[in-house]
């Protein structure tokens, strides 16, 4: 069953950053019918829920989806009453489903991930509340060697051509900035990002015989750390190829893959920034590859940082995380979505203002905030 979600949000819908934002997501699910949910019993992997009611679409509890940040996501259950009985309820599954784009919009960024909707036939006006309602995901911890093998026949497959990519923020991004050259390319590869480490790789593989001087440092947040063990500045999971080969690039990607997806809603930006610009201090243009939805655990230590970044940011749909706005001023540097490049940032002074996307920043004691 293919669901096609094309919704209008407003304030009324949703009082968020994202109000009076048009936004279509294409979700496939295989649609299961039970007379009454039980999760299936399931090895090797973990489960959390996300509640709602019986005939609401609010998530009650959406710091839970936090657990799930950068682990790799299996599948994704989307469970409903037919109640009554064959009630149209396509309007209400766009609701939630949106809901949980929401509340955790990397779930929708990897084609991997399955979705399903459980459909529970067996409630009557008496029994109908004592049935689940919500969205149930199942995740693994740590990928595992076939996951990252299945990721490295993605990758060569887009670089061969024979898998379309769905997102084209990095390709676009490049193309009008053609004229960076000796790049040292900072980036994300916890889980979420999958989809644009396939376009990074496939960016490099239609460049590789342009005489461009590129080096690599991609982070996964600590490899398998526990969060509560990750220390600032110290937290690892750091991989470089120097070798300037699209092999050397996939299996260096590979391997941070491999090593670990992240962990919490946090990622280590900065101490693989501060790494990559000692490792490879020649690199005259320093290009951070980030997350939009994560946010950098070691923000303080910026002031390390001695070289203008480039702000290249993934998944900004309708707004910008205020970390990273605050990266490329601090630094001197420059922030760039999908649809636009902001390089005039290192001129703006105190009190002047900026909108990106729907929303607008002031500089406030040094730094951007939300007006």
């Amino acid at each position: 069953m293919k669901l096609l979600l094309s919704l209008f949000l407003t304030t009324a819908l949703f009082s968020t950053v994202y109000s009076q934002a048009f936004l279509t997501l294409t979700v496939t699910a295989d649609t299961i019918v039970t007379e009454k949910y039980k999760p299936e019993k399931i090895i090797d992997s973990k489960r959390i829920f996300l509640d709602m009611s019986y005939s609401g679409y609010k998530i009650f509890n959406p710091k839970t989806a936090e657990k799930i940040k950068g682990k790799y996501i299996e599948k994704v259950q989307l469970i409903y009453t037919d109640y009554p009985k064959d009630s149209d309820m396509s309007i209400l599954n766009k609701q939630r489903l949106l809901s949980l784009y929401m509340t955790a919009p990397f779930l929708f960024d990897d084609k991997d991930i399955k979705f399903e909707l459980i459909k529970q036939t067996g409630a009557d006006s008496k029994t109908v509340f004592n049935f689940y309602h919500g969205v149930s995901v199942i995740y693994r911890n740590a990928p595992r060697w076939e996951y990252a093998d299945s990721k490295k026949t993605y990758f060569e497959n887009v670089i061969a051509g024979k898998e379309i990519l769905s997102d084209s923020t990095i390709l676009k991004i490049f193309s009008r900035n053609s004229e960076w050259d000796n790049m040292l390319i900072v980036s994300d590869f916890t889980g979420s990002m999958s989809p644009y480490i396939a376009e990074l790789l496939l960016w490099y593989h239609l460049n590789i015989d342009k005489k461009k001087n590129q080096r690599f440092v991609f982070f996964n947040d600590g490899n398998t750390t526990p969060d509560e063990k990750k220390i600032i500045g110290k937290t690892g999971g750091i991989y470089f190829t120097e070798h300037a080969n699209i092999d050397s690039v996939l299996i260096t990607a590979v391997r941070t893959i491999d090593a670990g997806s992240g962990g919490d809603a946090q990622e280590n930006d900065v101490e693989a920034l501060i790494f990559g610009t000692k490792k490879f201090p020649k690199q005259e243009t320093v290009v951070l590859i980030a997350d939009n939805s994560s946010d950098m655990r070691d923000i303080e230590l910026i002031e390390q940082l001695k070289k203008p970044v480039k702000v290249v940011l993934c998944g900004a749909r309708s707004h910008v995380n205020i970390q990273y706005l605050n990266l490329a001023y601090s630094t001197g540097g420059s922030l760039h979505t999908i649809e636009e490049d902001i390089m005039s940032l290192v001129d703006m002074k105190e009190g002047q203002t900026i909108k990106i996307g729907d929303t607008e920043f002031i500089i406030k004691n040094g730094e951007f905030q939300a007006k």
